[in-house]
């Protein structure tokens, strides 16, 4: 390849599609390329992404909303986003105490399956062994509490309206902090505490990506 000329442009051999270091040869004209990457190295759209919702159920104490778990073998996830889904139901609320669990293990007694669903249609469907649940009343082995979110699921609450808007993860500017699991490894979204008689519907979303 030859020196760049007074334009900046390095010349090169006739070709057509070349590929040479930092670039592409067209019709014997070097032009500079460049790869858009991620915060983690990765390139932007090499992994697949998933969404999955979870339905919103009736609000009661020690209620899981949602699960999500890896039991595949090699696969790792990372969850990008946690959103709590309340329906805004007509109803005088209560104040709720929403955690987000480590889980090693899946809780399917009385559990009802979600479906993630991808956001390319293009994409791969979600591995096998790496499912989404809601509503288990056991088998969800607890390693340890992340946090817990506190709202007010009235009506008339401001804030009510705008928590599907919020990820539950902590975010620094354009980077999201992961939950990751690697195999046998889960995140679980459940209603902790509540003050008062139960009332209104929650349910929530969860959007992740898997590691090629």
């Amino acid at each position: 390849m030859q020196p760049p000329d007074s334009t900046g442009i390095k010349d090169s051999p006739p070709g057509t599609g070349v590929i040479e270091h930092g670039g592409i040869v067209i019709a014997g004209k070097f032009y500079p390329a460049a790869t858009l990457i991620d915060f983690e190295g990765q390139m932007i759209g090499s992994r697949p992404s998933y969404s999955v919702f979870y339905t919103p159920v009736t609000v009661a104490l020690n209620l899981e909303i949602g699960q999500l778990f890896n039991a595949h073998a090699s696969a790792v996830i990372r969850v990008r986003g946690i959103w709590l889904m309340p329906t805004n139901t007509s109803i005088a609320g209560i104040q709720l105490g929403i955690d987000v669990n480590r889980i090693s293990s899946v809780g399917s007694t009385g559990s009802t399956v979600e479906t993630p669903r991808p956001y390319d249609a293009n994409f791969a469907a979600v591995p096998a062994g790496i499912t989404a649940r809601r509503g288990s009343t056991a088998g969800a082995a607890l390693v340890y509490k992340y946090w817990t979110q506190y709202i007010f699921n009235d009506e008339l609450s401001p804030s009510i309206g705008m928590i599907s808007l919020v990820n539950q993860l902590p975010t620094y500017g354009d980077r999201v902090e992961d939950i990751v699991l690697r195999p046998s490894q889960g995140v679980q979204v459940k209603i902790g505490a509540l003050s008062g008689t139960a009332a209104g519907l929650m349910g929530a979303k969860i959007d992740f990506v898997v590691d090629n």
